[in-house]
């Protein structure tokens, strides 16, 4: 189990890796949040954000950053999550509900942080769920003819698998055995009855149905990047060094990679759009496609982001054409950076 955590660090991070550091926009306006001291993840709706901290959720309001509910602890039981190094607590705060992933199970509460129920996973491994129509879409791992896969999924709100939708080789099989980087995409998110899933390296997108059936493809106009020798000395060097990854380094060589990036990066909706960040990177800024429900392109947006190291982004959303981004500033205090859309 620990090299498995382990290795689903460095796939969350590689899931969002880029190079550099980004100063904000000229634009942008900082805030700072004092309860904040490691956050992890940041959500909003149109009158609340929501920020994970370790085992914790904490609400504000948007228009004062008044702190109006902190909940959870680490443990098994209700209102207590599981939670593992590289594998933080994953929100939704789609609709009237907050819907909380951990490990092992997913807790929803009201929207003030009041605990509503709880249902735990009946089997599998599931890393991260989204609310889909009435049921989830989950990524998970399995195993096929010894063989680790990792994949996405459809199951019912009880948390019983329905159909499995997509399987990939898992680009870390088994110590001694190496470890693929980035040889492939693998991001998905839900716009309205579609399921979006990314998970070749060609720029593609895999739409399916609320029933889990294949509905359109999607090709978008992504040119690949380059693998530089100094993007892999930067790569390697980070995994020698975190934390979470420097105790199991040796167990993942061989650490193979390849000549190019795939397409795209990540794919989240917001708005009534799906945003699709790929990776390419000028002036510390990243490249995002607006792409509407129709998988046409209507705007490129290049936008200033922070990075925590050079695998991980610092916390951001999108919401109501801004960007909301948290950044420790020199004062080791954390800020709310707010960029406006363009």
């Amino acid at each position: 189990m620990k090299i498995l955590v382990k290795t689903l660090t460095i796939l969350l991070f590689l899931f969002l890796v880029t190079g550099g550091y980004a100063l904000p926009g000229s634009d942008t306006k900082s805030r700072v949040i004092p309860e904040l001291l490691s956050p992890d993840s940041i959500n909003l709706d149109d009158k609340q954000i929501y920020i994970t901290e370790g085992p914790k959720v904490r609400i504000f309001k948007r228009d004062n950053l008044e702190q109006v509910a902190v909940f959870g602890k680490a443990g098994e039981g209700p209102q207590e999550f599981r939670i593992l190094p590289g594998l933080p607590l994953i929100l939704n705060v789609e609709g009237d509900e907050l819907m909380v992933n951990s490990f092992g199970k997913v807790s929803f509460f009201s929207k003030s942080g009041k605990f509503l129920r709880e249902q735990r996973t009946q089997a599998g491994f599931i890393i991260m769920a989204q609310p889909f129509g009435e049921n989830l879409a989950c990524w998970g791992l399995a195993f096929e003819d010894q063989t680790r896969l990792r994949t996405i999924d459809l199951y019912d709100r009880e948390l019983k698998k329905l159909r499995n939708l997509v399987k990939q080789k898992d680009e870390f099989q088994a110590p001694g055995q190496g470890m693929d980087i980035l040889s492939s995409s693998f991001t998905y998110s839900v716009l309205g009855d579609r399921l979006w899933v990314a998970h070749s390296p060609d720029p593609l997108i895999h739409t399916f149905d609320l029933e889990g059936g294949a509905a359109e493809t999607i090709r978008l106009d992504i040119p690949r990047r380059d693998m530089t020798r100094a993007d892999e000395e930067t790569i390697v060097n980070f995994l020698k060094t975190d934390k979470n990854t420097r105790e199991q380094f040796d167990l993942l060589k061989p650490i193979r990679f390849h000549d190019q990036y795939p397409a795209i990066m990540a794919i989240f909706a917001a708005q009534g759009k799906m945003y699709v960040m790929t990776w390419q990177r000028r002036e510390g800024r990243n490249e995002v496609l607006v792409v509407n429900k129709e998988g046409k392109t209507e705007r490129t947006l290049w936008l200033p982001m922070a990075y925590l190291n050079a695998l991980a982004p610092a916390p951001f959303a999108i919401h109501d054409n801004q960007l909301f981004q948290l950044k420790e500033n020199d004062d080791e205090e954390w800020e709310l950076r707010i960029t406006p859309i363009r």
